[in-house]
């Protein structure tokens, strides 16, 4: 069985961030752009930061439960031509996530040791294309994560904590190209395939005062290899018989890529925590894309010829605010992403544009034990125009990629 060398399956459009991450799998996270990292606490901090989870107090377990509701507007393309004018369909997910902090499990006032576990989505895409020239290359384009990430924080000294983890990501993918209408080069393709992979995650968290935190997080690279099977349509080459009909086996390995953010939250007298974040996602990882078939009649195929995409690692800025009063906490921020794709290397399955961030939430506590929260972000794609050479290319302007995240939950200290 032959398999792809870089990303094939999953280069569709993120459901809200630069490429196809998901960032926000918290409350905090949604309500702050995830700029809470210097500043995590509570149950998720196992997941954006678990250095910080010895910042929590010493004698409480906390666990937090969430649901996310995204939406994704129709992306539009409308061609230079003017002969073109078109929208993919409207996308909706629900992403559940779960994260669980320890109490202090040393036997020692002077030590401080944690153990965390997320259960969160990392990743993930969806688009869809009904018409031409849009359904040739991007019908259909579909992928579905969901990682278990135990973790453990230490406390080395009143200032400083390290933490670290271990990434298990399980996905499964699908896509379908509509290419029926292109006369004697048409074609169909339908493919699903599953697989897993590995990382790890590492956090430092230094104090240098009560007020001020600086912290550095790092999520390794996972590679997944999806496993699965292809169903191809299209006009018989000579010597492989009359049949238009094909399967293949297939495996796609899929990297989700490395992040390393630099963070620093200051927290004032007035109970008001400021945090700045930059945020770097190492893209560059993908830089060419292809199917690769063990059927030796879709080898000679172009579906087998592979294609640039020549991806650049991507930046996002963060800028947070988080008010707490006695029973209530509330959270605003605003985030910019630069997108990874080159001009001349945007595509249907990947109308990348870059996009600013903005949020809102609050949490409120019913008892000393239950706090409820809620949180919201809208994410606005910048207008993007590129001109390509292959008629199936984007030669026009890519608009209206926005997307709407809710987010509901709850958090338990026992």
């Amino acid at each position: 069985m032959k398999k792809t060398s870089l990303l094939s399956l999953a280069l569709a459009t993120t459901l809200f961030g630069a490429g196809y991450q998901i960032p926000n799998n918290s409350i905090n996270s949604v309500a702050l752009s995830t700029a809470n990292v210097a500043n995590a606490n509570g149950a998720d901090a196992a997941y954006f930061n678990p250095a910080n989870m010895t910042k929590n107090k010493a004698e409480a377990n906390q666990m937090e439960v969430s649901l996310t509701y995204v939406g994704l507007t129709p992306v539009n393309y409308q061609s230079t031509s003017g002969t073109t004018d078109i929208d993919s369909k409207k996308i909706t997910s629900m992403i559940p996530a779960l994260h669980f902090a320890s109490a202090n499990l040393a036997n020692s006032r002077d030590s401080d040791v944690r153990l965390g576990l997320s259960l969160v989505v990392p990743a993930g895409l969806a688009r869809a294309w009904d018409d031409m020239p849009a359904n040739a290359t991007s019908k259909k384009y579909a992928l579905q994560t969901i990682e278990l990430n135990p973790s453990i924080g230490v406390k080395v000294n009143d200032k400083l904590s390290f933490g670290i983890g271990v990434r298990y990501v399980k996905g499964s993918g699908e896509v379908e190209l509509d290419g029926s209408r292109l006369g004697a080069s048409a074609y169909t393709l339908k493919m699903k395939g599953d697989g897993d992979g590995l990382g790890m995650n590492f956090a430092l968290a230094y104090q240098p005062s009560s007020a001020l935190n600086l912290s550095a997080t790092y999520r390794s690279e996972v590679h997944m290899t999806l496993s699965g099977d292809a169903d191809v349509n299209m006009p018989a080459l000579v010597g492989f018989g009359t049949t238009a009909a094909q399967s293949s086996n297939v495996a796609l390995n899929i990297p989700i890529p490395a992040n390393a953010i630099l963070a620093a939250a200051y927290t004032f007298e007035s109970g008001t925590t400021v945090e700045v974040t930059f945020d770097r996602t190492l893209w560059s990882v993908i830089q060419n894309t292809n199917f690769d078939f063990s059927n030796p009649y879709l080898q000679q195929t172009p579906l087998e010829q592979p294609s640039k995409k020549e991806w650049r690692d991507s930046d996002s800025y963060r800028l947070g605010l988080t008010q707490k009063y006695s029973h209530a906490t509330v959270m605003a921020a605003v985030a910019y992403n630069k997108n990874p794709a080159p001009d001349q290397y945007v595509s249907f399955s990947s109308p990348e544009t870059d996009t600013l961030s903005m949020s809102l939430g609050g949490r409120y506590a019913m008892t000393d034990g239950v706090e409820l929260g809620l949180a919201g972000l809208y994410n606005k794609g910048y207008e993007r125009t590129t001109t390509q050479a292959s008629p199936l290319g984007v030669n026009g302007k890519l608009s209206n990629k926005d997307a709407y995240v809710i987010t509901a939950g709850a958090t338990f200290k026992f």
